[in-house]
């Protein structure tokens, strides 16, 4: 991306255009906060996921709900703030979510999407913080 900027003295005709080159875009305010959101929410999940109980029960249920809904607020955020990979991978959390809430699920089945859950937390915390890192490299290589 090139910006061309032009100064004109009173007395002076006006020098041409001086190109600018800018090599990334800051993120904007609400980008930066949507990104540190994102990065709590899925530490937040992880914790809760890894403290469910094996079997299912009203407050097991109640908990699960509630990361329903806050997932979904996540994926529309998401969505909004122009990162449809992350919205998809927020989508995909709602299948095994609602599993996880159901009453007949087996402490078997109960373990083993946890744990597949938290991996993907894991592998989501871990791209946002290596995103995070190398943008901040970046900047500071620039300085």
């Amino acid at each position: 991306l090139a910006i061309g900027i032009g100064l004109r003295a009173t007395h002076t005709p006006a020098p041409t255009a001086v190109p600018v080159a800018v090599t990334e875009p800051m993120p904007s305010e609400d980008a930066t906060v949507f990104a540190r959101a994102i990065e709590v929410y899925f530490r937040d999940s992880r914790t809760e996921v890894d403290g469910l109980p094996d079997e299912g029960n009203g407050e097991r249920t109640a908990m699960i709900m509630d990361l329903v809904q806050q997932n979904r607020v996540f994926a529309k955020l998401a969505a909004q703030n122009d990162a449809p990979d992350l919205a998809r991978v927020l989508r995909a959390f709602e299948p095994i979510l609602t599993r996880l809430a159901a009453a007949d699920i087996s402490v078997e089945e109960s373990e083993a999407l946890r744990a597949k859950l938290a991996f993907e937390l894991n592998v989501m915390l871990t791209r946002l913080t290596r995103e995070a890192s190398e943008y901040a490299t970046s900047n500071e290589q620039e300085t």
